[in-house]
């Protein structure tokens, strides 16, 4: 065994080494709880701008006598919206970003949908590709529960969707069956670039939630003008789908 005789006393670089790490530790310590401190504080802000959100939804369909199936289905979209939300960047804090770093932004969030498109497969030299980054500004983002329809049978489509995330089910409502499953990179509604046959065939339905990112017919043809040949090689590709 070591007596208290036997231990010999710190040198004093020791003693100022002791000091040094205390102090460290000391510093990293406060760090971690000050930054801990802060992430709980935003996620506490969002889970109360949220809960009041919640609160004025649930008032709102108690007042108006909701079903409560309905009201359910309401509860968990809001739900997934707030666990899974989605990236735009119309924040504040980007309005001054310039045009150029924007669609790089989105090009990153987007995952190239439309360069990989085979809507798009027409599109080989460099400026028709910037075409594509600038059709990325009017991708509108939507998101979709279990069940939901997305579109019905007969309605007027003045747009073409890309299914981003989840799968979608083209359903024959006479019938009653699922006739195909369109899963992410797929896209429909190309009947919309046909003169003529702008309506919905059949109905389309989310099989489990799905992100959709539909694209105005509009921008297309506005966006694409200077190369009529990207919109003539897209309509020729919804024909043949």
């Amino acid at each position: 065994t070591v007596g208290y005789g036997d231990l010999k006393p710190l040198t004093q670089y020791e003693v100022v080494s002791c000091i040094f790490f205390m102090i460290l530790g000391a510093s990293l310590f406060s760090y971690v709880v000050g930054n801990m401190s802060t992430l709980i504080g935003e996620i506490g802000g969002d889970s109360s701008r949220y809960r009041a959100q919640m609160q004025a939804v649930t008032v709102f369909m108690h007042d108006h006598h909701v079903p409560n199936e309905l009201k359910q289905r309401i509860r968990k979209y809001y739900d997934y919206s707030f666990t899974n939300p989605v990236a735009e960047i119309t924040m504040p804090e980007l309005r001054d970003l310039s045009t150029g770093l924007k669609r790089e932004l989105l090009q990153f969030f987007r995952s190239n949908m439309l360069s990989n498109s085979p809507l798009f497969h027409a599109v080989t030299d460099q400026k028709e590709k910037r075409i594509l980054l600038h059709l990325l500004e009017f991708l509108q983002h939507s998101q979709h529960g279990p069940g939901d329809f997305i579109f019905h049978e007969g309605e007027i489509s003045r747009e073409v969707s890309f299914v981003f995330a989840g799968e979608v089910d083209i359903v024959d409502w006479d019938a009653r069956e699922v006739v195909a499953t369109f899963r992410k990179g797929s896209f429909l509604g190309e009947n919309s670039l046909i003169e003529g046959e702008e309506m919905w065939p059949f109905a389309v339905k989310s099989r489990a939630w799905s992100n959709i990112l539909s694209l105005p017919v509009s921008a297309i043809e506005n966006v694409t003008c200077d190369f009529p040949h990207l919109c003539a090689s897209a309509r020729i590709t919804a024909k043949n789908v």
